[in-house]
């Protein structure tokens, strides 16, 4: 059998279990405090990067910016010269040749009328008053009018008597012009 020692006492010593222990924590709360450090001197690396970087692309922007506010005239200039353009080439398309229109109305006119205003439109839309001598007068110019090939739908609005000490008549006459009669020729 065994002997059994009774005066020995089995304490176990729990020091080293204990130091064990805490070393392990203390290395684990080190390497966390190193892991923290290198992220926090990393993040501070990359701030100071991405400052730079703003600060470059800040200072190329304020130069392209005075760039731009140096070309500024030459610009304007160009601007003011386009816009000029553009109204010369709006103005040249819609343009409208009014001359072969009075040498048609001329040219079918009876020659004692007298034309005192004439109102019309790109659309063919004339309006012409004046005055003649007689009835006879105001009807070879309604007919002259309508003998025209340009000339359509001659009609007499109103012939009244003039007010003014020279003797004749008042007339009123809407007619059609082509649109072509308004084109260049």
């Amino acid at each position: 059998m065994q002997d059994i020692n009774l005066l020995q006492s089995k304490v176990k010593d729990t020091t080293l279990n204990w130091q064990r222990r805490s070393r392990s924590a203390i290395n684990a709360l080190v390497a966390i405090v190193i892991i923290l450090a290198a992220t926090g001197v990393t993040l501070f690396f990359l701030n100071q990067t991405t400052l730079s970087r703003f600060e470059g692309l800040k200072r190329q922007n304020i130069e392209s910016q005075n760039n731009l506010n140096q070309r500024q005239q030459e610009l304007s200039q160009a601007k003011s010269f386009q816009a000029q353009l553009k109204n010369l080439s709006y103005l040249t398309n819609a343009h409208i040749y009014w001359s072969s229109f009075f040498k048609e109305l001329a040219a079918y006119t009876f020659n004692k009328a007298q034309y005192v205003a004439v109102e019309g439109d790109t659309s063919g839309k004339i309006h012409v008053e004046g005055n003649v001598e007689s009835y006879a007068d105001l009807g070879r110019l309604i007919l002259g009018l309508s003998t025209s090939e340009k000339f359509k739908q001659v009609k007499l609005l109103s012939a009244s008597p003039t007010s003014t000490e020279q003797a004749g008549y008042l007339f009123s006459i809407d007619l059609t012009a082509s649109p072509g009669i308004f084109n260049k020729q």
